[in-house]
């Protein structure tokens, strides 16, 4: 069973695909992306909670991994402007203003009425893949480089 995770782990994050985008390094206002938070593979109609560093982004989100790629069409991205850092989701697309420590964040996941902690620092990687395990717990893969699915 672990090694299919772990095999199941290693596709997830080399799989290609032109559906996910958001994560490049700039996005059309040149806006540099600091963070990306894509919820991956095998939700099936479930909700979820997202937290950074205690404050709550996203709420009671709808998850549906889709069947061709196996990605929701969740995300969020933190972007820097100058000095200045915004936070943009699939469920509001506008950018609001955030004061952020930008090297190390914290994310909560609520997700089947538990609450999971997870830290991250930049220098592993910006991109995060938030997917259901297959067994109903979350995990979290970070990369350096953009995923992309199939």
């Amino acid at each position: 069973m672990i090694k299919k995770f772990i095999l199941l782990l290693i596709l997830t994050t080399s799989c290609k695909s032109q559906n996910v985008t958001l994560n490049n390094n700039n996005n059309n206002n040149g806006d540099t992306v600091i963070w990306s938070v894509i919820f991956g593979d095998r939700f099936k109609e479930s909700y979820a909670d997202l937290l950074l560093n205690e404050q709550e982004i996203i709420k009671n989100v709808y998850l549906n991994s889709d069947e061709s790629d196996g990605v929701t069409n969740v995300w969020v991205k933190i972007l820097q402007e100058k000095e200045n850092y915004y936070i943009s989701t699939s469920q509001d697309k506008t950018f609001k203003a955030i004061d952020l420590k930008i090297d190390e964040i914290a994310l909560n996941v609520i997700y089947k009425g538990i609450d999971e902690k997870f830290r991250f620092k930049k220098e592993n990687g910006r991109f995060l893949v938030i997917s259901d395990d297959g067994e109903g717990k979350i995990i979290i893969l970070q990369s350096k480089k953009q995923p992309i699915f199939d």
